[in-house]
């Protein structure tokens, strides 16, 4: 049966269910500060199998430094590759040549937007390490890869906190009619998921930052064949907040014979402390959502496009 939370295939994350005794060992292990770790237990009348341990979905998390006066950014995607360059499209060995590079290069300023910024050339190894899956020479004999040319733009990149316009490096292929960018922004201005951030949903926060909305897509409400209520389960720490959905169907048929849950659906949470910066990430997984006041960020965000 299809759980509210996204289920993903591959992850690396070992998963458990919820006990107490779960609780009490890995407990042990996070930060002793406030607030203090708060276990919600799954409702008695469950209708699903367990949830994975929050407590492992947060444990990446752990070191994530919430009391600094600036939050680091959390960007979902910091590389857009074009078609061409995906590893999935089948021509992406094209580009395991030598890439060469303009014959002007860009000068780096220090700081764009009160941000310190990546080199031209650290940004050109990490779209080549993105393309390609990994680090590696250069296929010999493979054809070069030419670079066109090479910008520092601004671009709008989602991250764990909406939508935000950040610079960002621009490069232009010579056998690529649309450009690749990379987030320009370096160092402590930038806060790497340990964890893949494919997420789908959103979360709401109220102005007070103690309420969650948690939104996600699900069987549509009401009675009858494919149609679910929904109750909450979250789990909190000092770094991170742990947020998921548990499905209680009110129909038949809903192992086999329903369609993909396609309806917005959503449940509050309220927190012991206010969110501040801490991150919101999925039950099962510890990945981040994005949280906005307002509830209008994308929460159905499209797959990398051209753009």
């Amino acid at each position: 049966m299809r759980h509210a939370v996204a289920i993903r295939t591959q992850r690396f994350l070992t998963l458990g269910a919820t006990t107490v005794t779960g609780f009490v060992a890995l407990g042990l292990a996070l930060p002793d500060n406030s607030p203090a770790p708060r276990l919600v237990l799954d409702p008695p009348g469950r209708a699903e199998r367990a949830l994975a341990d929050p407590l492992l979905a947060m444990a990446p998390w752990r070191e994530f430094p919430v009391g600094d006066g600036r939050r680091p950014l959390l960007v979902f995607d910091p590389v857009t590759l074009p078609s061409a360059l995906r590893a999935s499209s089948g021509t992406a060995q094209r580009f395991q040549g030598r890439w060469i590079g303009p014959e002007e290069r860009p000068v780096s300023p220090p700081r764009l937007d009160a941000y310190p910024i990546l080199s031209a050339e650290d940004a050109v190894s990490t779209l080549r390490r993105t393309a390609l899956g990994t680090v590696r020479d250069p296929e010999p004999g493979a054809d070069p890869v030419r670079i066109t040319e090479i910008r520092l733009t601004r671009r709008t990149f989602d991250t764990d906190r909406g939508r935000l316009t950040l610079p960002a490096w621009t490069v232009l292929f010579e056998s690529v009619p649309v450009p690749a960018t990379v987030l320009a922004v370096r160092g402590d201005g930038v806060y790497p998921s340990p964890v893949p951030t494919d997420s789908e949903g959103d979360v709401t926060i109220s102005p007070d930052g103690t309420r969650l909305t948690y939104n996600f897509l699900g069987a549509a409400p009401g009675e009858g064949n494919c149609r679910a209520d929904y109750t909450p389960v979250f789990q909190e720490t000092a770094t991170a907040v742990a947020v998921g959905a548990i499905e209680h169907p009110n129909g038949h048929n809903r192992n086999g014979n329903c369609r993909l849950s396609s309806s917005r659906r959503s449940v509050l949470i309220k927190l012991s402390a206010a969110l501040s910066n801490r991150v919101v990430v999925t039950y099962s997984y510890g990945s981040p959502l994005p949280v906005r006041p307002d509830g209008t960020y994308r929460w159905f965000r499209p797959s990398a496009d051209d753009r």
